[in-house]
């Protein structure tokens, strides 16, 4: 609200030079006052292209909408005749906007044009809260109304242009605060008036320690930014940035991975913010790196998961995936899945046998991590394996790469079904033949080791063989007998099957007896809630 001219005094005088002292005076109360400026037709051109320009650069990309608070119902009217008539010029596109004020029997012609009842106001409204995919009302205008008691999450921008203070300026603050999705990264309260200046006055009235900090400028918002900046670049310090291996390495260890991406998220979220007046070529390009390294590492630890950046801004989402994209990236940073046909030339395109070696244990341990639930004891036992080849490579990268090939080989890719096959059973019998035999070999850990001695004829031929049995009959009845739909998620029907299945394996006490002695029962009881585990996952439905 800066006025042109040198001195307004001056100015002044010269224009009311002919009037005197009582006059001048009298000229001022009336027309010299800030609300006069305020509504000034060419300041509130300038405003609104200003209010235009923002909301395409920092809110619109992300979906988001407006609220711009006026000094008056007049100059609600000027902002909306505004922002229409340099719409289409600054946004590229035709988006609305609405007034809501109240209406008087007594207004001018061009005031009366935007009344409203009710029942169109909660219209106007529920057009405004819907995303900017569904409705192209972007833009509330008001004076007082919707400053309070106002919920729209969509709403992350407020234009103010007319004095607040005290209740009134911190309940409007709050209405861009709402939280609405991740692309949500701040509000934002865009100051014409002088509002902010009235701050601190609003805040005296209220505990500091409750209320928080409501509001950061853009500038310490910026700090902010440099100091997370610092953070996630800091974990790479005196390594190569063009050496992809290295970097990955260094957040290989779970705590740095989960320390990186607490550091990362803090960073964009707050360059997304910022963005894009306040972020320089310099940040974006760490922006791009940072988020190469982490594409690179969400490959190599966690292959299961697809690159995803939808917890990133649009403005930010928009910057990585230019530049991913760009490099070629996208080519080879795909979740690299143990099972592929093109696993191991994916694999031997990485740089060094460190690398490699690398991609092959986390690709197997996220293959177990999905697995050990269908197959808690073969899996467990391949883990136990793999940790096993681990520790005895610690120090040779080109052996670890040769013994983790070979493990693929022999134990992940044909090791299941192969025993399956040997035992002719369905992969499905196999895991609950592997549980059973695993009960079966503890035997009863309380016994003497005379007994112990006694049973050891027990465990071998005649341990598969009863395991075999078990589980081939439990899937028999599982599917053509005991089978009710939606059991899984009804206590009464999960109970019915869990008597079924324990007054099954009751059936075969006698035999149970040679393994387990005088500890049948308890033992019977372990081995149910073992295979009812198992069910859970297998026999959810009949086509799982």
């Amino acid at each position: 609200m800066h006025i042109k001219g040198d001195s307004l005094e001056e100015l002044f005088d010269q224009a009311f030079k002919d009037k005197t002292d009582e006059e001048k005076e009298a000229i001022k109360q009336k027309y010299a006052n800030k609300r006069t400026v305020v509504e000034a037709e060419e300041r509130i051109e300038e405003v609104a292209k200003d209010i235009l320009k923002h909301y395409k650069e920092y809110i619109y990309p992300n979906g988001f909408k407006a609220q711009i608070v006026c000094v008056s119902r007049e100059a609600c009217v000027k902002y909306y005749n505004a922002l229409n008539k340099h719409m289409k010029d600054i946004i590229g596109e035709e988006l609305e906007c609405k007034i809501i004020f109240s209406g008087s029997n007594n207004d001018e012609p061009y005031l009366r044009e935007h009344h409203t009842t009710k029942e169109e106001q909660k219209d106007i409204l529920k057009s405004f809260k819907k995303k900017t995919t569904e409705s192209k009302l972007c833009f509330l205008i008001v004076k007082d109304m919707l400053l309070t008691g106002f919920d729209a999450p969509i709403e992350q921008v407020m234009y103010l242009d007319r004095p607040l203070k005290e209740h009134s300026l911190l309940q409007a603050i709050a209405r861009v605060n709402r939280t609405c999705g991740d692309g949500k990264k701040c509000g934002y309260v865009v100051d014409y008036y002088g509002v902010l200046d009235f701050l601190e006055e609003a805040l005296a009235i209220f505990d500091k320690d409750e209320l928080g900090k409501p509001m950061d400028s853009m500038g310490s918002l910026y700090d902010e930014m440099l100091s997370y900046r610092e953070n996630v670049m800091r974990m790479f310090t005196g390594v190569d940035h063009n050496d992809i291996d290295a970097l990955v390495k260094v957040i290989e260890p779970e705590d740095k991975r989960v320390e990186f991406e607490v550091a990362y998220k803090k960073f964009v979220g707050a360059v997304e913010a910022l963005m894009p007046g306040h972020v320089s070529c310099d940040i974006q390009n760490d922006v791009k790196w940072v988020s190469y390294i982490r594409a690179a590492a969400k490959v190599r630890f966690t292959p299961e998961k697809k690159l995803d950046i939808a917890d990133c801004g649009e403005k930010v989402k928009a910057l990585i995936s230019e530049h991913l994209t760009s490099n070629g990236v996208i080519g080879w940073i795909e979740p690299i899945t143990l099972f592929e046909d093109d696993f191991e030339s994916k694999i031997e395109s990485q740089a060094s046998d460190e690398a490699v070696a690398s991609s092959m244990e986390h690709a197997i341990k996220n293959v177990i991590n999905l697995k050990i639930d269908e197959n808690p004891v073969f899996y467990t036992s391949l883990f136990e394996k793999l940790q096993q080849i681990l520790e005895e490579t610690k120090n040779d990268w080109i052996e670890k790469k040769a013994r983790l090939k070979e493990f693929i080989d022999r134990e992940m890719e044909k090791g299941e079904q192969s025993k399956a096959d040997e035992l002719k059973l369905s992969k499905k019998e196999f895991a609950f033949f592997e549980t059973v035999r695993e009960v079966l070999e503890g035997g009863n850990e309380d016994t003497s080791d005379v007994v112990k001695e006694d049973r050891v004829e027990y465990i071998g031929n005649e341990t598969i063989e009863l395991a075999k049995e078990i589980s081939k009959e439990f899937d028999k009845n599982m599917r053509e007998e005991w089978y009710i739909m939606g059991w899984t998620e009804n206590p009464t029907k999960y109970s019915q099957i869990e008597q079924k299945v324990y007054m099954f394996l009751v059936s075969k006490m006698v035999k149970l007896r040679q393994w387990f002695g005088a500890d049948v029962i308890n033992k019977i009881k372990q081995l149910k809630e073992s295979m009812m585990k198992l069910a859970k996952i297998h026999y959810k439905d009949l086509e799982s």
